[in-house]
């Protein structure tokens, strides 16, 4: 058995536990996992916070556990949290019952049958319910017999055991800190517990820090959960940032086409001016010339799109069948000597 609670107190170190609810009536159990997690570094001034049964005998510490002395023992005891049920605190905190009551009665015949030991003067709250246990279970099995009186023959058969389950279930200085109850979660009583850390305050869960400690506080998470909650948000933001790239460059591409189709229009009057070439050429600077019939002296090509304004953007509108002067100069962008009927294909 001790090697046993020798093993679950290093697993517990190993798995950096900082609770430890040691659910046991048996004060030989207590001692024998408080020596154990004293051996594995689980001392209540390292962090370690213990939860221990209220029901252990007032002297429950004096006996030496395994390779622990009482001194160490009560080292280890110090400032550990006492765990009681709900019905057992309340047994606890109120005083003796009238004499009159069914309780009182059963108080004062409690103390006369244990009044051979020396400590006898009250009643605990295992005795009360086991009691109560007894009294509810003759209670069930007298309606079980008045209902099938030959039930007494066979107390094992199905029915009989399903009418007494049913039965049955619908029926140190010590400071009380708080409740706890499944529907109403953690009470809080008049009085703060004391910590034991180093520091006073109240222990971590044992987590390992990092750099994203603030944002797993927030979550509520440990570390590896704040480290897949923030790739999570950098790759909604990268696909975001994917998604207006894609449709910027379509929305762009959809108007050079569009360009690029109204100057091949057979009517001279419905293709673009040439400030409107300059000023698509501002947004692309990769396309040189959409418009084959527009010279390229017309527009601004000497300068970068954002060092020139717009609208000083000056572009003049000749056609290839205009003769050549001085202030009209074709450029081809072919190293082949032009044709001869460059000119006539136009008109």
């Amino acid at each position: 058995m001790v090697l046993s609670y020798v093993q679950w107190a290093a697993r517990a170190a190993a798995a950096q536990a900082r609770i430890l609810y040691v659910c046991a009536e048996d004060a030989r159990v207590v001692r024998a996992a408080l020596c154990a997690g004293r051996a594995a570094g689980l001392a209540p001034a390292a962090g370690a916070v213990w939860l221990l049964p209220a029901s252990l005998p007032r002297r429950w510490l004096r006996a030496p556990a395994g390779n622990c002395t009482q001194q160490e023992l009560r080292d280890m005891a110090e400032g550990h949290l006492s765990v009681a049920p709900a019905w057992m605190a309340d047994w606890e905190e109120r005083g003796d019952a009238p004499a009159d009551s069914e309780v009182g009665a059963w108080q004062r015949s409690w103390r006369a049958r244990c009044s051979r030991w020396q400590e006898c003067g009250r009643a605990p709250a295992q005795a009360a319910l086991l009691y109560d246990a007894l009294r509810m279970w003759d209670a069930a099995l007298r309606r079980a017999l008045r209902a099938h009186p030959a039930a007494l023959d066979n107390l094992h058969h199905k029915s009989i055991a399903r009418a007494l389950i049913e039965d049955q279930w619908s029926n140190g200085t010590r400071l009380r800190l708080g409740a706890w109850s499944r529907a109403a979660g953690y009470r809080a009583g008049p009085r703060a517990p004391r910590w034991r850390t180093p520091d006073g305050r109240a222990p971590d869960d044992g987590a390992p820090h990092c750099a994203l400690q603030a944002l797993a506080d927030v979550l509520r998470a440990d570390c590896r959960a704040a480290v897949l909650a923030l790739a999570a948000l950098a790759l909604a933001a990268l696909l975001g940032a994917s998604a207006a790239a894609a449709c910027h460059y379509k929305r762009r591409a959809e108007r050079k086409e569009g360009l690029i189709r109204s100057c091949w229009q057979a009517e001279q009057r419905a293709r673009p001016g040439a400030a409107e070439v300059a000023a698509f050429l501002a947004d692309c600077p990769r396309l040189l010339a959409p418009c084959l019939d527009l010279p390229l002296d017309a527009l601004p090509l000497d300068l970068e799109p954002w060092q020139t304004a717009r609208d000083r953007a000056e572009a003049r509108w000749v056609s290839w069948g205009a003769p050549a002067s001085a202030g009209t100069d074709t450029t081809y962008l072919s190293a082949d000597a032009p044709p001869a009927d460059t000119d006539a294909f136009l008109s």
